[in-house]
């Protein structure tokens, strides 16, 4: 199937959407209000099924130096 030519192309009409296919965004509250507190002193690293000790030490090996600071 070969490429329609530049000539045949066909242009977008620019128009504004009708009102039935607008959006109509409704957000009561806080969505964020649920959300869990985060400690900004993380408990000690203990391996996961996903996230062992072995897969820590290569990433912690590959950014040994200067990756976060001591606060981080």
């Amino acid at each position: 199937k070969r490429y329609k030519p530049v000539a045949k192309r066909t242009y977008p009409v620019k128009q504004t959407t009708p009102e039935e296919f607008q959006v109509v965004r409704n957000i009561t509250g806080d969505p964020l209000e649920n959300m869990p507190k985060l400690s900004p002193h993380p408990r000690p690293f203990t391996p996961t099924g996903r996230y062992t000790a072995e897969r820590k030490a290569v990433i912690d090996a590959v950014h040994s130096e200067d990756f976060l600071w001591p606060e981080e």
